[in-house]
């Protein structure tokens, strides 16, 4: 069948977007002679996103040399992830385009989905603003330096010694991350070496395949902190200030279902009696400063999640928690025991639950619908997803869900043990009242002694 010739454009047409803005387009369809058409959508898309609209309806009959246009507007989401691509080297001195995921665009495809016109447009991700601040943290033993309500920095806490302080985590291609490395060795002896390095690495996995992907890394910039035979005393304490360029290569950070790129800071320790040879330091790096327009988005609760002051504050106790050692899960748990998926932030470090922020890319977006945290409430462990629901545990309450669309609230103090079973999946929760809660839960991990040490 004869297809008519379909122009998109811009209205206005401007030079990039921001999100939660209105992109407004006109599809024009024209055909030199008479074309039947049925059912032509018009779709905005972009990384892990889809929006449709329908432009007409079953039937439109084109008489040759007519023009019909159609105005349609989308509404990018408040927290979207920015498109990738850039160009790298290989060893043979070629250079390979990659790109990962679709360009921000809109699309005109028709009822059996064929393409029948895109037009890209450039979509600055600015930092969403919940670690572009100071977060008051507290340092593992007490340092006075550090004390809280002094300490101008966030403390990355890495155990053997190290420890990296950064006024803010997220960062904009072109700034320069300033920061300090401290360095406390556990006994007497001598290392050959200190290097700090920021690092992007990138990966896109192959038809959806995790055992294919494409990867490559590029290195922003890296300062050699010393590099001759350095000793250090049982004890010690030494600072050292850096500084690390960000280069404007196109590679924000970003995580997908197929792809991802990675942000960090990299401590590497020379040859030595160090145990720790590298540590890795997880930053989020975007594409450019701008505005979030929250009035233009609807009531989607996902979308909203980060313009509630309380959310965001939840969001910033955790991580204070975490990185600063504070988080009784260190006693409760053998480290690097779990390694749940779902963003749970494991006994060695936060990194899963950072890999998951935003957190309206998050299964804990239905937590939030139901509960409104406290001021001081930070998560503590989780394992839910959408579709079966699961548990949430926060240092007050305990959200057992038996589906994604209900939960039993029970506050932590009130729990006396708690049993659970894989096979048949059951959680029993006895409470101080001589209650015995009952859910087809499998929890996965006793919970008891966890519990127990976060009392209050």
């Amino acid at each position: 069948m004869f297809r008519p010739a379909v122009k998109i454009e811009f209205l206005p047409n401007k030079e990039h977007y921001f999100p939660g803005d209105v992109v407004r387009a006109r599809v024009s369809l024209i055909s030199p002679k008479p074309t039947l058409l049925r059912d032509v959508y018009a779709h905005l898309v972009g990384p892990d996103y889809t929006g449709s609209k329908k432009l007409l309806g079953d039937r439109l009959d084109l008489s040759g040399g007519v023009q019909k246009t159609y105005d349609v507007d989308f509404v990018i989401p408040l927290y979207p992830k920015p498109e990738i691509r850039f160009d790298i080297q290989q060893k043979n001195g070629e250079v390979v385009h990659i790109e990962f995921g679709p360009p921000w665009r809109i699309e005109v495809r028709d009822r059996g989905n064929e393409l029948l016109a895109v037009a890209n447009f450039f979509l600055v991700v600015p930092p969403p603003n919940i670690f572009s601040d100071m977060i008051e943290c507290k340092a593992v033993p007490p340092i006075p330096q550090y004390a809280p309500g002094k300490n101008p920095y966030i403390a990355l806490v890495k155990f053997d010694g190290l420890r990296l302080m950064l006024p803010r985590l997220e960062w904009v291609e072109g700034e320069i991350i300033e920061g300090k490395l401290s360095v406390k060795a556990q006994k007497d002896g001598a290392i050959k070496g200190l290097k700090i390095r920021l690092v992007r690495n990138a990966k896109q996995y192959v038809a959806n395949s995790w055992s294919k992907f494409l990867q490559s890394e590029a290195i922003d910039s890296e300062i050699v902190l010393f590099d001759a035979e350095r000793r250090f005393s049982a004890g010690e304490e030494t600072e050292y200030t850096f500084a690390l360029p960000i280069q404007k290569r196109g590679w924000p950070t970003r995580y997908t279902k197929n792809d991802y790129v990675e942000s960090k800071i990299v401590v590497d320790i020379g040859g030595g009696f160090w145990n720790t040879k590298s540590a890795n330091f997880l930053v989020y790096i975007y594409n450019g400063n701008g505005p979030r327009f929250v009035e233009s988005i609807s009531a989607d609760v996902t979308e909203a999640l980060l313009a509630d002051a309380r959310i965001i504050q939840f969001y910033k106790n955790t991580v204070r928690e975490w990185y600063s050692g504070l988080l009784p899960v260190f006693a409760a748990m053998s480290p690097g025991t779990y390694n749940l998926a779902c963003a749970v932030p494991v006994a060695m470090s936060g990194d899963e639950f950072l890999r998951n922020y935003p957190p309206s890319q998050m299964p804990l977006a239905k937590f939030f619908t139901l509960v409104k945290p406290e001021s001081d409430e930070y998560l503590v462990y989780h394992s839910f997803t959408a579709e079966r629901g699961g548990f949430v545990l926060t240092n007050y309450r305990l959200l057992l869900f038996s589906s994604a669309q209900s939960a039993r609230e029970i506050h932590i103090n009130d729990i006396v043990s708690i049993e659970t079973k894989a096979v048949p999946p059951k959680c029993s929760v006895k409470l101080k009242s001589g209650e015995v809660v009952v859910e087809k839960i499998p929890l996965g991990i006793d919970l008891t002694n966890l519990i127990q040490a976060l009392h209050r």
